[in-house]
């Protein structure tokens, strides 16, 4: 009985009670009103389509429902049962639940679409129910049931049956717990690769860039250009770590096998973990063991769907390795000993000169040798003006004090002291000369390469406006700045993006309009040795919308 026919017979009705005088009390509210699919797809047209749904479930039959494979790997979306835009509480966990039937049987893909997060699993119709629970991650879902073929050995004709298709709230599953528990390493301060500058060999296009892995956003993603085994994406971590382990947020594209290597210097790379997966995990994967490395990469191997490799966010977990530098300083004379000895540092080894060496002073006219002490060793401190400094040579051995200006001194024999005079504030150091002593200087401090956060500003925007005008404060050297604007402050709802080399210019985005609240970062990028290198991102920044 169709819809319009019950009316019709309602209305007859109403009408005859009030000829015979019946008071018909009005009904509270709207009647309900059976439930209804936003599509019921047919992509080869051929099936006779049934909406069976009613005021509580929903339901849909298929009858000779035909598919083949003439849209490739994207085949099995030839039959789609599917509602958009239901209603639900941000970060509550739900559940789908479902009968389902075909004959002949085949193969059926339940999928659920929450804030840009898929969760789907295929099914064959023989199991009859269904269950697939969910967390939303906003305020709406969409439901798709899809059954085309899924492979050549589906093509073919089926009758296809949903039924009692219904969306309830549950409990967070164990898994649900432990995929937030990693959201929450990716997005934290324990992420030390958060930030640092990523790289990799296949780029889709500009949006999708390695950085994307590697800014603590879940909102933005990697995208590989290829779907071929031997894509990489890894990450330049600034210095050595003791890395014990690593987390991946995967988005649909994922691998189905994979490599995670390290490297010291990001020429060779060593695999410390392989592994493999039937879906798009967010997981973190402990090292068998630590291992120090300063780049982390994986590399894809294969791909479960005909995309490019695709990746929310990659986190690495692990410990700064301490630098340790070695010094040869310039060997000196200790008084009264007749040993020459190297200042040393903590638990270094003091090695004598050989006996009955002869010692002439080293500097030159009006120069004086210093040595360059290591941290905790000890420093004979230089004499104030006018004061004088007493060498007390080992009998046998000849020492010569530092001369003034074209004047030369000469220690006098056994039992004798010579004191020289030092310019003021300068200490004269006796280096021994009878035989070649090799001195190095201490290496300069290698200093870290970073790039200075810097500050960004908008022009007030209107709000029925998509664009808006930025202004970066310049940085010296700067190759490029990257921007981002979000509705949140944490940016974990990024509208629009945009990478400049101009310190001026504009952002334009759909998404940008009718937004009462915006923020906007930058990040700067510089050419450094011949790498890139990104600074942190600054500090969030409103930027005011006007009526």
């Amino acid at each position: 009985m169709s819809k319009s026919f019950k009316k019709l017979v309602a209305i007859v009705s109403a009408i005859a009670m009030v000829i015979a005088g019946i008071t018909v009390q009005p009904q509270t509210a709207n009647a309900a009103e059976a439930l209804e699919w936003s599509e019921l797809t047919d992509g080869l047209g051929k099936a006779t389509i049934k909406d069976t749904s009613t005021e509580e479930v929903r339901g849909a039959e298929y009858k000779g429902f035909e598919t083949d494979r003439s849209w490739g790997g994207d085949s099995k979306w030839q039959g789609q049962a599917k509602v958009n835009d239901v209603t639900v509480e941000a970060g509550q966990a739900y559940k789908v639940s479902l009968d389902v039937s075909s004959t002949p049987a085949k193969k059926i893909l339940v999928q659920t679409l929450s804030g840009g997060e898929y969760v789907e699993k295929e099914y064959d119709t023989t199991v009859g129910h269904i269950e697939q629970t969910f967390v939303a991650n906003n305020d709406k879902v969409n439901i798709i049931v899809a059954f085309g073929s899924f492979s050549d050995d589906e093509v073919g004709t089926y009758d296809v049956s949903i039924s009692n298709l219904k969306l309830e709230k549950t409990e967070k599953s164990e898994e649900q717990i432990e995929k937030e528990r990693v959201e929450a390493l990716l997005t934290g301060d324990k992420n030390i690769a958060k930030g640092k500058t990523a790289f990799s060999n296949s780029v889709k296009e500009k949006d999708y860039q390695p950085e994307e892995a590697f800014d603590g956003n879940l909102g933005l993603r990697y995208a590989a250009a290829s779907y071929e085994s031997g894509v990489t994406l890894g990450v330049d971590l600034g210095k050595t770590y003791k890395v014990s382990s690593v987390a991946f947020k995967w988005e649909n594209a994922y691998a189905t096998e994979y490599n995670i290597q390290v490297s010291k210097d990001g020429k060779a790379y060593d695999t410390v973990k392989t592994m493999t997966a039937d879906k798009a995990e967010t997981i973190e994967v402990p090292l068998d063991e630590a291992v120090e490395a300063r780049y982390v990469r994986i590399e894809c191997v294969k791909n479960a769907i005909n995309y490019g490799y695709s990746l929310w966010e990659m986190g690495v977990y692990g410990t700064e390795v301490a630098e340790v530098e070695t010094t040869t300083n310039t060997p000196v004379v200790e008084p009264g000993t007749g040993e020459t000895t190297t200042p040393a540092k903590q638990d270094e080894t003091t090695t004598p000169a050989k006996q009955d060496e002869t010692t002439t002073a080293a500097p030159a006219q009006n120069e004086t040798t210093t040595a360059a002490p290591a941290q905790n060793e000890t420093t004979t401190a230089a004499p104030a003006q006018n004061e004088t400094t007493t060498a007390a040579p080992v009998q046998n051995e000849t020492t010569t004090a530092a001369p003034a200006q074209n004047e030369t001194t000469t220690a006098p024999a056994q039992n004798e002291t010579t004191t020289a005079a030092p310019a003021q504030n300068e200490t004269t150091t006796v280096a021994p000369t009878t035989k070649a002593i090799s001195t190095t200087a201490a290496p300069a401090t290698v200093k870290k390469t970073t790039v200075k956060k810097t500050t960004v500003k908008a022009t007030a925007k209107k709000l029925s406006s998509n664009k808006v005008k930025l202004s970066v404060k310049k940085v010296a050297g700067a190759s490029k700045y990257a921007v981002q604007i979000s509705t949140t402050k944490n940016f974990k709802k990024v509208v629009a993006k945009k990478t400049s080399k101009k310190a001026v210019f504009t952002v334009k985005s759909k998404k940008l309009k009718g937004k009462k609240k915006l923020y906007v970062r930058v990040k700067v990028y510089k050419k450094v040795n011949g790498k890139t290198v990104a600074s942190q991102w600054s500090k969030a920044t409103k930027i005011k919308v006007k009526k």
